[in-house]
């Protein structure tokens, strides 16, 4: 049960990050799995969008929200890496933990960037190599190892796709 209090713990701050910072518009979840986070901000948000490239988790995720949410809400099969948006058509766009999984993290980056509108905010989870959560990940099997960076790499990555920190967590 330890751990399972540590992912609900984590997934908590993770959605009160979004709260924080959202003040109306598009959401994109970029890889949104099964929609854990879609069911929670649909209740809000003028209009959420989940990408991923799984169509049979993009099922699970549609079944999560209900019904009466729906029409504020859109999933698309599509890579993180190429999505179907329209440039600067996003207010705040998050990926959580999928970073991780993803060899060339900065191709993501620069479609994010894409996609946002001009001061729009991105809420990014990367796989720092210092964090707890790197450490946790790594003592689970079923997880993929994933590509944990540096801090020096990550604000790199971040500097060359126009990004400006305003917040840094470990």
């Amino acid at each position: 049960t330890d751990s399972k209090d540590y992912f609900t713990k984590m997934r908590q701050i993770k959605l009160s990050m979004v709260l924080e910072n959202y003040t109306g518009g598009t959401i994109l979840d970029l890889c949104c799995g099964e929609g854990h986070f879609l069911k929670d901000l649909s209740v809000f948000a003028d209009r959420l969008i989940g990408v991923d490239f799984s169509g049979e988790m993009l099922k699970i995720a549609n079944a999560r929200i209900e019904m009466k949410n729906r029409r504020r809400v859109q999933c698309l099969q599509a890579n993180a890496r190429h999505t179907p948006l329209f440039s600067d058509s996003v207010h705040l766009a998050y990926c959580y933990s999928s970073l991780y999984a993803i060899p060339r993290v900065e191709d993501v980056l620069d479609e994010c960037s894409r996609v946002l509108v001009p001061g729009g905010i991105a809420i990014l989870d990367f796989g720092l190599q210092a964090s707890l959560n790197t450490h946790v990940v790594k003592a689970y099997e079923e997880i993929a190892d994933g590509y944990h960076r540096s801090h020096a790499d990550i604000q790199a990555m971040l500097k060359h796709a126009n990004f400006k920190s305003l917040s840094s967590r470990s």
